[in-house]
């Protein structure tokens, strides 16, 4: 019976990995969709017949003049054409059709799973959740991007900061349980890496929230004529946010350096020393690309990959959050 539970474990354990592994992808997409400006290109939400993009030339004019509707474009791309805004709307269909992709992805294998007695009640329900958590992340999505409708030439930042932290609390969440079906730890009171590992995880959640709110508080430069009536970033805040955001990257950096100094060699188990080592040497790299992108004439590379460095850091968090688990008490 517990070589038959542990096959069923790991073939739960690789479907909830690619999972992780579509989630990383498609924060990358929302990523290249900020980036290129193209979030606010589809203007209407359209959870089942959303999935078409337009075929007919008729439905691409009827698209882009919806858009033309909208500040971003009087302001910021007035001399936008047909062909400019395809690209754009490309950018924001692939991101809403691939969030609709892993919706599926997760439903169909977690009911076939769930039929066949797969799910422990507590597993059951905590993947439950997460696909509950996962259905509201696309409602979250549209309360972000009708956020720049009315009023804004981009997204609410704020909203941005939320939309974003649903997605790595899903890739959180989702790598956790598959960790904790492929590497399984006795339950044990907390250690003291265990408190240090999860304080770490924390901080780099809230500095995700601050990359998020840096990015989106950077506005286009707007002639005051068009301005009236148009809410913009304040330069001042993102300033502030940017100083935050480097400030507390380079304290996470220091804090994980030295409490890598005070554990060396006191109880921390082997599996628990690898994980700690893994996320510094990713800290250490992500704080080379955030300085790339800062001063990178290539923005949407340099993003892109910055991006892709918190995923790989706030990863390597998760993964030395449960394998603290294994030291001795």
């Amino acid at each position: 019976m517990d070589v038959i539970a542990r096959k069923h474990d790991k073939a739960v354990a690789v479907w909830l990995l690619a999972i992780v592994a579509l989630v990383c992808a498609i924060i990358l997409i929302g990523g290249a969709t900020r980036l290129t400006n193209s979030g606010l290109s589809i203007t209407q939400w359209q959870p089942v017949s959303g999935i078409f993009p337009p075929f007919s030339q008729e439905e691409w004019n009827e698209a882009f003049r919806q858009y033309r509707h909208i500040p971003q474009y009087r302001i910021v791309n007035p001399d936008m054409t047909l062909e400019g805004f395809k690209t754009i709307y490309w950018w924001e269909w692939a991101h809403r059709a691939f969030g609709r992709f892993i919706g599926v992805a997760f439903l169909l294998p977690f009911a076939w799973f769930a039929l066949r007695g797969y799910f422990s009640a507590a597993m059951f329900a905590k993947l439950a959740l997460i696909f509950l958590l996962g259905a509201g992340q696309g409602a979250l999505g549209w309360y972000m991007v009708a956020s720049g409708l009315q009023n804004r030439i981009d997204v609410d930042p704020y909203r941005l900061a939320l939309h974003l932290a649903m997605a790595f609390l899903l890739l959180g969440l989702c790598l956790h349980s598959a960790l904790a079906l492929l590497r399984p730890v006795p339950p044990a009171r907390w250690s003291r890496e265990r408190w240090i590992a999860g304080a770490i995880l924390l901080a780099l959640f809230m500095q995700i929230l601050l990359g998020a709110l840096v990015a989106g508080g950077r506005g286009e430069s707007v002639p005051p004529a068009l301005a009236e009536g148009i809410v913009l970033p304040s330069p001042r805040l993102a300033a502030v946010l940017l100083a935050a955001h480097q400030s507390l990257a380079y304290g996470i950096a220091a804090a994980v350096l030295l409490c890598a100094g005070l554990l060396v060699g006191k109880t921390s188990s082997k599996p628990a020393q690898t994980s700690r080592l893994l996320l510094m040497g990713l800290l250490f790299v992500q704080v080379a690309l955030g300085n790339f992108a800062l001063f990178s004439a290539m923005p949407l590379a340099a993003g892109l990959l910055h991006q892709a460095g918190a995923i790989a850091v706030f990863a390597a968090a998760v993964f030395h959050f449960h394998e603290a688990r294994r030291d001795f008490p």
